[in-house]
């Protein structure tokens, strides 16, 4: 039901006629078991190659729930089709939404957006609209590396534009100077980070939050089938081979143990007392 929908919504666009029913159930599949590989393929495709207004996106961007991991590919397509900064600023913000969620929850390799990291900080100085977001984004993937006197300058020289100082810039520049004081020598007031951005979408927050409860349980099954079993579990023959294997290292042993004391009867060891 859901592939047949999202078939017609890439057919036909927003010119389509039963969304609101069709999404429903979409919605409900999304925040019970989560879309499956293909299912989440397709609503990506939807969304990177119909013109949708946010009436149409945002929706659709709260049921990509995945039922385990996104694949990184896919992440890939919807980052650069986001970086065009092409469509509507609701829409593109659920998006963006949607990238940090996915980013806390480890649904998907965090390597596949911290590649476009320095697209991101462009689009941030870009699009004023975004940059609150952008900014909580580039928070969570800036490692140490990172840090430079010319990204320093590019924040300071950006909020000038501003009256006040921006909580969201302030919140960057503190993170680069607890990395690398000696590139950021000036003083920046202290911050609450806990109060400077609000939680990313509920049904997004939510579907996150159930995936990462698969994913979780589904790797717990996969570990419990690699240790379960025991010494009782093993083939005779196996058995049998493992301790002849254990008899002939013993043997050994004693075997060079044996010929260090009669080299040498000064000195002992205990393992060959033992």
């Amino acid at each position: 039901m859901c592939i047949k929908f999202l078939k017609r919504l890439k057919l036909k666009g927003k010119a389509i006629q039963d969304f609101d029913a069709s999404l429903v159930i979409l919605e409900e599949e999304a925040q019970t078991v989560g879309l499956d590989n293909e299912t989440m393929k397709l609503l990506i495709t939807v969304i990177i190659s119909t013109e949708l207004t946010s009436k149409f996106g945002v929706p659709l961007i709260n049921c990509m729930i995945p039922r385990n991991k996104v694949a990184n590919n896919e992440v890939k397509k919807l980052i650069a089709w986001f970086l065009k900064l092409s469509a509507q600023v609701k829409f593109l913000s659920a998006l963006l939404q949607w990238f940090i969620g996915c980013w806390e929850y480890q649904l998907a390799s965090r390597n596949s957006f911290y590649i476009f990291y320095d697209c991101f900080f462009y689009a941030m100085l870009k699009e004023e609209r975004l940059e609150s977001r952008l900014a909580q984004f580039l928070y969570l993937m800036t490692k140490p590396e990172d840090v430079t006197r010319r990204q320093v300058d590019r924040l300071f020289n950006f909020s000038v534009r501003f009256r006040r100082p921006q909580k969201h810039i302030t919140a960057l520049l503190s993170l680069f100077k607890s990395y690398k004081p000696e590139v950021v020598p000036e003083k920046i007031q202290a911050i609450n980070i806990q109060s400077i951005w609000r939680p990313i979408l509920e049904p997004i927050r939510k579907g996150f939050e159930e995936a990462k409860c698969r994913v979780i349980s589904s790797q717990a099954e996969e570990n419990d089938e690699l240790s379960g079993w025991n010494i009782l579990k093993i083939p005779k023959r196996k058995k049998t081979r493992n301790l002849w294997y254990l008899l002939l290292g013993i043997l050994i042993l004693v075997q060079i143990c044996s010929e260090i004391k009669l080299r040498n009867q000064f000195l002992t060891f205990p393992i060959c007392q033992v």
